[in-house]
């Protein structure tokens, strides 16, 4: 049987892990987390500017906004009045980002799974409890967990009747219980009962 949860919003039942959900969501954030740790992560640390999972997220995906929170950065620190001086604040700084983004150029890069990364050691890595809980397929909708309700009574009335002999394989299943128009009836000419008898 599943495992059941009740939460706050109610009842939830936990069916498959998906695996292809998850090989999907993990080599798509390998591929990022691999790009943003070899160009994004070490062009910040040599700009001097904080490394988070939110700002290798921000620069992975816009390396103009670093660019220009370098600039900012730099003019705060040097704390000068004069227009002509933070000018030259500002050239020296952009020249500075010009010269150690060449070094190491990158395409800007979105990710569709920002939830499934964690920094860890000023690297970002793959968060393998967020990406399992994001494969896990579950029930939570109260009209699916009443047919998952019914689904589960009927393999127990099942299992009831076959008495832990159930036919192996669908056909021999379909002898007992051979659909028509839809609907399951039960099958009489393939059929017998004597294995079945309750002791």
């Amino acid at each position: 049987m599943a495992e059941q949860k009740q939460t706050a919003a109610g009842r939830r039942i936990k069916l498959r892990y998906d695996f292809q959900t998850a090989e999907r969501i993990e080599r798509t954030v390998n591929d990022f987390t691999e790009f943003a740790n070899k160009r994004v992560v070490p062009l910040m640390e040599a700009l001097g500017l904080e490394v988070t999972k939110e700002s290798v997220l921000r620069y992975a995906n816009n390396s103009d906004l670093m660019r220009s929170d370098y600039i900012e950065k730099e003019k705060a620190a040097a704390k000068l009045d004069n227009a002509y001086l933070v000018g030259m604040v500002e050239d020296n700084a952009r020249k500075k980002f010009e010269e150690l983004f060449d070094q190491e150029p990158y395409d800007d890069r979105r990710t569709n799974y920002p939830d499934m990364m964690k920094l860890s050691r000023d690297k970002l890595t793959a968060d393998s409890k967020a990406i399992e809980e994001a494969a896990t397929v579950y029930v939570e909708d109260p009209a699916e967990l009443e047919a998952y309700d019914r689904h589960q009574a009927a393999v127990k009335a099942l299992n009831e009747f076959f008495q832990g002999k159930a036919p192996e394989g669908a056909i021999s299943l379909l002898n007992y219980f051979p659909i028509v128009d839809g609907v399951v009836t039960p099958g009489t000419t393939m059929v017998s009962y004597k294995q079945f008898i309750k002791h």
